[in-house]
Formats: C-alpha cells, sequence, structure tokens
C-alpha cells in the first residue's frame, strides 16, 4: 500500500496527529540548523553540513527569489494533506480567500495548516489560479 493509500485510510484523528509531528519534526531541523524558515532545510541523508565537501548554491537565495518575483514560497505536502507557507500573513491571506478557505480543515501554527482529504489537488490548482507558486513535496 503507498503511503496516499495509507495515509486516506488512517482516521482523521491518525493523520492529525502525524501532520503535528511532521510540522514538528520540521520546527526541530529548522531550529537545529540556526535557520528561520527563510532558506529551505537540506533533505540529504549524507554527511551532516560542515563534514565534507561544502555545497554550491546553484540558485539564489530564497529571500533575493521572493524579493525578484514578489511570490513567497508556499508547500504543500500532499500525503499529509498539509500546507506550509513562509509567513503568517500568508496563510491568513489564504483563509480570507473564498475559493481557498472551504479546502483548508484547520489551522495548525503561524504557517501550517491542514488541508480537507483530497482537496489537495484543488487546493494547487486554486493557488496557482491565484498567481502563488506551491512547491509539492511527496514523501512517498
Amino acid at each position: 500500500m503507498t503511503r496516499k493509500a495509507q495515509a486516506k485510510a488512517q482516521p482523521p484523528e491518525d493523520a492529525v496527529q502525524d501532520a503535528i509531528r511532521q510540522i514538528e519534526e520540521a520546527k526541530a531541523r529548522r531550529a537545529a540548523a540556526g535557520k528561520t524558515g527563510e532558506t529551505p532545510v537540506s533533505k540529504s541523508r549524507g554527511r551532516p553540513p560542515g563534514s565534507g565537501a561544502k555545497q554550491q548554491a546553484s540558485a539564489p537565495p530564497e529571500d533575493e527569489r521572493s524579493a525578484a518575483f514578489s511570490v513567497s514560497q508556499i508547500t504543500a505536502h500532499t500525503p499529509l494533506g498539509l500546507i506550509e507557507v513562509q509567513e503568517s500573513s500568508d496563510l491568513d491571506a489564504l483563509l480570507a480567500d473564498k475559493t481557498l478557505a472551504p479546502l483548508i480543515a484547520l489551522r495548525l501554527d503561524e504557517r501550517f495548516a491542514l488541508v480537507l482529504p483530497g482537496s489537495t489537488d484543488k487546493l494547487l490548482v486554486a493557488l496557482r489560479k491565484a498567481g502563488h507558486t506551491p512547491k509539492v513535496e511527496d514523501r512517498a
């Protein structure tokens, strides 16, 4: 059974607890790396940063990219039905939008919200229509 199928088969309470655990892990990774959410956390499972050859950045830093395009990064985690934004004001705007608010089940934190089961694709389409460029992370 795939992770998507497992996520759909889980009772809502388990999905919420799983989402909360994922959020706490992401916060712990950012805190351990000394980052505030402005740059992405490395998801490689290799050596820890600073233990070997330095990695060269191939893309401009997030703050430069956001300033250049004036669009903040929005991440939708599809297996969990979880949305993460860089700024709490971005999530406020999503919840205030009449087309997007019905797709969001619960605000978990300043920057995290649960998406109703089966609404992730609708949310991504609505975000793109609204001018956002969501980054989808599939943890399957």
